[in-house]
């Protein structure tokens, strides 16, 4: 059993490899099969993504093709096309710190970055026949043994901030599920307002979140009798919360009251891109031993909590909407 330090070491260890972010050259194959299979193992349904690595890696990419056989090039085509209706931007996270230079070639600017481990692995150039790092073709069934889909947590902030980082900053919008969540609780703005720290500077403008009406309007966490009605409670949000919400950004809150045909019980953090079930939720536990379990949503899945979030299409009973928005200028 593992206390301190070393249980916190153990839990980061984890959650880096659920995001596990690896440097691959936009020239690492050179045929469909090859790309084909690199799409199957990375994406929000693997915990895997590429590193935008440069910030034109797809454009390279995409440069790259026009050298392969005529029949490759169509096959590579159509698949890019049919892969989802995000491309292959799903795969992909930036990181605009990162610097590189067109002067030396992809590898050598790689091997400058990795002296310091900024990736968990690196996919070679197929075409750079001094390269230090592995081809696809000599890592692929590693990957296939390796896929982490599956976390427990000890409840702390800082774990479910690092967990969802890599899909929050995707945007455009970032939906948080919880029956039981209280916007309005010291934590939860605490919470809250690292979310919106988060996404000052990334491609995500609005964050959603869904909780039940019922729960939603008591005064205080424990089941109290005084409620706010719908005005008093948006002042009391918007007091608490409006404060965080950086300009551009908008913070919705979605309070519902459940029908016969739809109950929510799941906690899940949704985006276009990909999900997340969070089990117990987003609230603070910070137990000693990680027990709280996460899991990442299958295609399937990630499909109907689309349909039901973010298309609108679940059969709530009531839903309120409350918005707070920064428009400053």
């Amino acid at each position: 059993m593992m206390f301190g330090l070393e249980a916190s070491l153990a839990i980061e260890i984890r959650i880096y490899l659920m995001n596990e972010i690896d440097a691959v050259s936009p020239r690492f194959f050179d045929n469909f099969r090859d790309l084909s299979d690199l799409l199957a193992e990375f994406g929000p349904y693997n915990g895997r993504y590429v590193a935008n690595y440069p910030s034109d890696w797809e454009k390279k990419l995409r440069d790259h093709l026009k050298h392969l056989p005529v029949i490759e090039q169509t096959k590579v085509k159509q698949k890019l096309s049919r892969y989802n209706l995000n491309g292959i931007k799903s795969i992909l996270i930036d990181n605009n710190k990162l610097e590189y230079s067109p002067n030396i070639s992809w590898t050598e600017n790689v091997e400058v970055l990795q002296k310091n481990k900024t990736f968990n692995d690196v996919i070679a150039d197929l075409y750079d026949e001094g390269a230090i790092f592995q081809k696809w073709e000599d890592k692929v069934e590693e990957y296939r043994a390796k896929r982490e889909r599956s976390i427990h947590l000890q409840g702390k902030p800082g774990e479910y901030i690092a967990l969802i980082e890599p899909l929050l900053k995707k945007g455009p919008a970032a939906y948080f599920v919880d029956p039981y969540f209280r916007p309005t609780d010291e934590d939860n703005i605490s919470l809250i307002k690292k979310l919106f720290e988060k996404v000052a500077n990334s491609e995500c403008y609005q964050l959603h979140f869904f909780i039940r009406k019922k729960r939603a309007l008591e005064k205080n966490n424990h089941g109290s009798e005084s409620k706010w009605d719908l005005d008093e409670y948006k002042k009391e949000l918007e007091y608490c919360l409006s404060r965080f919400v950086r300009r551009g950004k908008s913070l919705t809150i979605n309070l519902f009251e459940e029908s016969k045909e739809f109950e929510s019980h799941n906690r899940y953090f949704i985006t276009k891109y990909g999900a997340l079930d969070f089990g117990k939720g987003f609230m603070r536990f910070n137990y000693s031993v990680a027990q709280i379990p996460v899991y990442i949503v299958d295609k399937g899945q990630h499909e109907e909590l689309i349909d039901w979030y973010i298309s609108g299409k679940a059969a709530f009973k009531n839903i309120d909407t409350i918005t707070i928005e920064n428009n400053d200028l």
